[in-house]
This record gives C-alpha cells, sequence and structure tokens, in this order.
C-alpha cells in the first residue's frame, strides 16, 4: 500500500515536471492580461468607494467621536495604499501587453515580408535579364518576318508589275487632251454657218418720213362729215 502511494506520487511529480511544456498563445496570453487589467481597475473602484465612505465618517466624527475619525483616517489610508499599489500592477500589465501586441505586430509583419521575399524569388526564378533578351529577339525576328512578307505579297504580278508608273502618268495626261480636243471640235461643227450674202442697208428716218406720211392719206369725206362741216361754217357767219 505504502509502495502503491510513493509510486502515485512519482508518477504525479513525472508527469508535473516531466511533460513538455506547451508554446504559449499570444492571443490567449493578450486575453488574459485583458482582463486582468479589468479586474484591477474593478478593484481600484471597489476601493474608491470605500475612501470615499472613510472621508465622510472622518469629516462627521471629527467633532464629536475623534477616536472614531481617527480609526476611519486609517482606514482610508490603508485603502488608498492598496489603489496605489494597484497603480502599478495595472501599469505594469498594460506595459506587457503592449510589448506583446508589439511583438506579434512585428512577427505579422516578418511573416508578410517573408512571404513577399519567396513570391519575389519564385518569380525572379522565371525571368532574368537573358530570358528578357531572347524574348525581345524572337519578338523582332518575327515582325522582320511579317514584313518582308507583307511586302512580298504587295509586289505586282504580271504585265502590271513590269508597267513604268511615269509612263502611265503620261499616257494618261495625252488621252485626257485629245478628248478635250474631240469636245471643241464637235462644238465647232454644232455652230451655224456665217451667211456670204450682204445685208441691205436700213432707210434712215427722214427718207422714210414721205413714205410714212403718204402711207398715212387722208380718208374719203362721207355725206355727215360734209353736212357737219357746213354747219360749222354757217355759225361761224
Amino acid at each position: 500500500s505504502t509502495q502503491s502511494t510513493w509510486g502515485l506520487h512519482f508518477m504525479s511529480m513525472f508527469s508535473l515536471f516531466g511533460k513538455k511544456k506547451e508554446e504559449p498563445n499570444h492571443i490567449e496570453a493578450i486575453q488574459a492580461l485583458s482582463v486582468q487589467i479589468q479586474n484591477i481597475e474593478k478593484r481600484q473602484a471597489h476601493l474608491d468607494t470605500k475612501i470615499n465612505a472613510e472621508k465622510v465618517t472622518i469629516k462627521a466624527q471629527s467633532q464629536t467621536n475623534r477616536r472614531a475619525a481617527i480609526a476611519a483616517l486609517k482606514r482610508m489610508k490603508m485603502y488608498e495604499n492598496q489603489r496605489n499599489q494597484l497603480d502599478g500592477t495595472r501599469d505594469t500589465l498594460e506595459m506587457q501587453k503592449f510589448a506583446l501586441e508589439s511583438s506579434v505586430g512585428n512577427i505579422d509583419n516578418l511573416k508578410a515580408i517573408q512571404a513577399g521575399v519567396a513570391a519575389g524569388k519564385a518569380v525572379q526564378s522565371k525571368i532574368n535579364a537573358d530570358i528578357v533578351d531572347d524574348v525581345m529577339d524572337e519578338a523582332r525576328d518575327q515582325i522582320d518576318e511579317q514584313n518582308q512578307v507583307a511586302q512580298a505579297m504587295s509586289q505586282q504580278l504580271g504585265v502590271y508589275g513590269d508597267m513604268d508608273q511615269d509612263e502611265l502618268e503620261a499616257e494618261l495626261d495625252a488621252m485626257t487632251q485629245q478628248d478635250v480636243d474631240e469636245q471643241f471640235l464637235d462644238i465647232n461643227a454644232q455652230m451655224p454657218a456665217v451667211p456670204t450674202t450682204k445685208v441691205p442697208a436700213l432707210a434712215t428716218p427722214a427718207a422714210a418720213a414721205p413714205a410714212a406720211a403718204a402711207s398715212r392719206a387722208a380718208p374719203a369725206e362721207t355725206d355727215e362729215d360734209r353736212a357737219f362741216r357746213e354747219l360749222e361754217a354757217s355759225m361761224a357767219m
């Protein structure tokens, strides 16, 4: 029985000291620090309440019960001392939390930088100056070959390829001038011929006056006209 008890005790000690410690989780550590800071703040609030209560007692007993006022003053000093100690503890916890958060941020930043470097290496392994030069040379060769093919296909075949452009232009101008000349000749042929007979001279106004007067000879007098004339003559006498 004693041996089994010592055996259990040895196993418990081995499990306590021989067990490998787990790596602390920074998220849990930050949460634990935050919880502890909140607990200290609650404790300080409770001490503030007690300090205020003792101040009321001191004020009320300072004139009537001096012993009670001194006891209340001692308790107030004790509470204030505890509160000051908690201030120091809270400052330490907050500094620890800030340092841990900064370390975690630095680790995350380092991981991001390492990932960027690894990605850059992977990309760089696929491209370098020699590869770029080779690709550019191939691109220039392809462009030159395409230009040569286009130039070869643009050349005219057969009789059209042997004609001189300047000669074609001169021949076109000659044909155009010939068309203009032919149109001018056609217009001349359609115009009426110029008369060759002499046009008689026109009579002058002086020579034409007797003829006009002759053509305007007075008409023959009628019986009625003669009777009207004789009446006018009788009235004049």
